[in-house]
């Protein structure tokens, strides 16, 4: 009678990398979606505040009235609302009503950030995966705004936007 007191050690070991690959993948892309719907939430909240004129609270609060201080401080609510500090996000103002109509006036605000790897074991699947998120809304109000945008860290220079 032969001894087989090994051979569930080495299936074990053959299959086991295998397993954590699926088991920490989908911890990442747990991680992921949640950083996703973290960045959607936060532009859609950023794009809220800037049609209303409401342009952020706290350490958000413009430093003037002026428009690229108001742009910034959409810029700022939306990384603060994500809670990713290295949020690239862009806030495009088209006025296209006159001085006394603003109907027609929209306010884009976009989103991008690197997705990241807490565990290492999936990293060389993300090198170039990037969650983006843009949201357009109508002015409700004449609105004091300019464009502003960080650096699109796609190399893409936001034309996704």
């Amino acid at each position: 009678m032969r001894g087989d007191d090994g051979a569930v050690l080495v299936e074990f070991a053959l299959v086991m990398p295998l397993l954590f690959l699926i088991l920490f993948g989908l911890i990442e892309f747990g991680i992921n979606i949640n950083d996703f719907q973290s960045i959607r939430q936060a532009t859609r909240d950023a794009a809220r505040q800037a049609v209303v004129g409401d342009y952020g609270t706290g350490s958000c609060t413009p430093a003037s009235a002026a428009a690229a201080d108001n742009a910034a401080a959409v810029q700022c609510t939306a990384r603060k609302g994500a809670g990713i500090s290295s949020l690239a996000v862009k806030v495009v103002f088209t006025d296209l009503g006159t001085a006394n109509d603003f109907s027609l006036d929209k306010v884009k605000v976009c989103a991008v950030s690197r997705a990241k790897s807490t565990t290492g074991i999936v990293a060389p699947f993300l090198t170039n995966v990037y969650l983006k998120s843009n949201v357009e809304m109508r002015a409700e109000k004449q609105l004091t705004l300019s464009n502003v945008s960080d650096a699109d860290p796609t190399g893409q220079n936001w034309a996704w936007c």
